[in-house]
């Protein structure tokens, strides 16, 4: 039987809908399992979110980061792909970063929010110290 842990999950729009993003982590806010899904989309949007979910979670589980998606030093960053169904960002969604005017992809958002995520859990595990001390 598989451990349950904590979750989080984060709604974005894209250019074909609702990204929806689900990132398990564990007690020490460690990912260790993503969740993809893309509103009602079937078809093929899902098909390629599903192998981008995939990917991640098999990184993972082998004991790999999940940064390179949206470090920009980074050849394979996720962050920039591009296509045709542009989504300008809606003004209640924080901008926290200079690219993030613009979703320009599923793959790109993805690494939007994967960097929010793993921000939100380090500041969760920020807090959890200092309640500690």
């Amino acid at each position: 039987m598989r451990k349950t842990n904590n979750s989080m999950t984060v709604h974005r729009e894209c250019g074909c809908g609702t990204l929806h993003l689900t990132l398990e982590y564990c007690e020490e806010y460690k990912p260790v399992r993503v969740g993809i899904t893309l509103g009602k989309a079937g078809g093929c949007a899902s098909c390629q979110l599903q192998a981008l979910q995939n990917s991640l979670n098999e990184r993972l589980s082998e004991g790999h980061q999940i940064e390179y998606v949206y470090d920009k030093r980074n050849d394979n960053s996720w962050i920039g792909m591009r296509c045709p169904q542009l989504q300008r960002e809606e003004e209640a969604n924080p901008i926290d970063h200079e690219d993030e005017r613009l979703n320009l992809s599923c793959p790109d958002v993805i690494a939007k929010i994967v960097r929010y995520a793993l921000g939100k859990l380090e500041e969760h595990k920020e807090d959890k110290k200092k309640k500690k001390k």
